[in-house]
């Protein structure tokens, strides 16, 4: 059993990484542990140009501060740094390990963990279920 370091309330008392409405936790998942195409789906997120008003017909060299899906219930952004995906929001919930400092109150799906719930991808994007 993990340690649960998101037991404590925010500042604005609420817990951390959680959904407010629900209580269900985000849910951090391996990206290998996702389907070949998966990647493919995301849609890239944009830095404003300093330059440009409208990022759709900006002509200078943007380069993406991340990868976000948003839809069908599902709310997920990849992160490229740590090549993992944090799941916001879904009609999909599974169970996880805690995670650590560096995401407290979130549940990590790498599927050894069975400490909390979280939300997570449809079945059909997982790679080995």
């Amino acid at each position: 059993m993990g340690i649960d370091y998101g037991r404590y309330p925010l500042a604005n008392g609420n817990l951390p990484n959680r959904d407010e409405s629900t209580g269900i936790r985000y849910g951090i998942i391996p990206r290998h542990r996702l389907q070949y195409w998966a990647a493919g789906e995301f849609e890239p997120i944009y830095d404003e140009c300093e330059k440009c008003a409208d990022p759709e017909w900006c002509e200078c060299e943007m380069e993406t501060s991340g990868w976000v899906y948003d839809r069908d219930g599902l709310q997920m952004q990849l992160t490229e740094f740590s090549n993992e995906v944090w799941i916001f929001s879904s009609p999909h919930t599974a169970m996880g390990s805690h995670c650590s400092l560096c995401a407290p109150g979130a549940v990590y799906l790498d599927g050894t963990g069975t400490d909390a719930l979280g939300y997570c991808p449809p079945p059909e994007w997982m790679a080995d279920e």
